[in-house]
């Protein structure tokens, strides 16, 4: 496997996690779903408990998409080592066919 099939692989993975990122939001419990519309303390709980969960939801969705960004930076950056292997090597096939310096 070369450098660029990795990276090409880390762009998937950043595609991937990005997605998850964007659809755990979108797939938050309803608060129904906690009790939250009960009345009285029930009622209260339900919607304190739906409130942190969806915060943390928020909070691990924001985490995913900065994880995905990040994997992308890596493969961008795998991406330029990769070239700049490529480079050295044409360039000492140059020089040692004597078409280089």
């Amino acid at each position: 496997m070369e450098l660029d099939d990795v990276a090409r692989l880390l762009d998937d993975a950043s595609a991937d996690v990005s997605a998850i990122g964007t659809g755990a939001v979108a797939a938050s419990p309803a608060a129904h779903d906690f009790g939250a519309i009960a009345p009285g303390s029930i009622g209260e709980l339900g919607r304190a408990l739906h409130s942190q969960a969806g915060d943390a939801i928020a909070a691990r969705s924001d985490e995913a998409r900065a994880l995905g960004a990040s994997v992308a930076a890596l493969a961008s950056s795998l991406r330029g080592a990769a070239a700049a292997y490529r480079d050295i090597d044409s360039s000492r096939v140059a020089s040692a066919t004597g078409g280089g310096v």
